[in-house]
């Protein structure tokens, strides 16, 4: 019935992020509390794509729990961005270590903008007409095709499907076709993009 022996109670990290614009991310966190000497320095790591960095990209003193992130000379082709802050400790502690302690790992999406050929043929090499980008990390996504007279031949909801140019499992003939595209960004903000394209026979 003797208290021997007590742990530290320590507050871990919860970071969360934003995409402010398309060329910075933004980080926030709470403070590290627990160990007995104070953070010294929490470190930033950003992963792109799938490749585990081993270095941080920058630091912050142990007082600061905000981050601008500039992507802007970022590979282009890079949509997603994931995030993690490792606080370490100021000094070693009373029991000869010095700690680190991670946060959690948040991802970001780059928006960005959708291109769309003018013409296709699906007998070609340029046989699936749809909407063209290095990523997608927005949501809602629709994309449909119409005919000349307003009928809807074509739709789909996934970012990589496109249109092989039939209706109903037939070739649909040559001529102008309707496309609509209606999405979220990464902003939340709703977005729709018209035009027409091409079929070539």
């Amino acid at each position: 019935g003797y208290l021997q022996l007590q742990s530290n109670t320590l507050k871990t990290i919860f970071l969360q992020g934003v995409q402010i614009s398309n060329t910075e991310n933004k980080l926030s966190w709470n403070l590290f509390e627990g160990w007995d000497e104070s953070v010294g320095k929490y470190y930033i790591y950003r992963m792109l794509g799938d490749i585990v960095p081993t270095q941080p990209i920058d630091s912050v003193n142990g007082q600061v729990t905000e981050y601008l992130d500039d992507i802007s000379g970022v590979n282009a082709n890079e949509t997603k961005f994931s995030y993690w802050v490792q606080a370490s400790e100021q000094s070693i502690d009373s029991y000869n270590f010095k700690e680190k302690s991670n946060s959690n790992i948040i991802t970001l999406f780059k928006e960005t903008n959708f291109y769309f050929p003018n013409a296709f043929t699906p007998h070609g090499n340029n046989n699936i007409f749809k909407p063209v980008s290095v990523g997608f990390g927005g949501s809602n996504y629709i994309f449909q095709i119409y005919n000349r007279w307003g009928q809807l031949i074509f739709e789909s909801t996934e970012f990589d499907k496109g249109w092989d140019g039939t209706y109903k499992g037939k070739q649909s003939q040559q001529g102008t076709y309707v496309y609509h595209l209606t999405y979220k960004n990464v902003f939340g903000e709703t977005k729709q993009q018209q035009g027409t394209v091409t079929l070539i026979d």
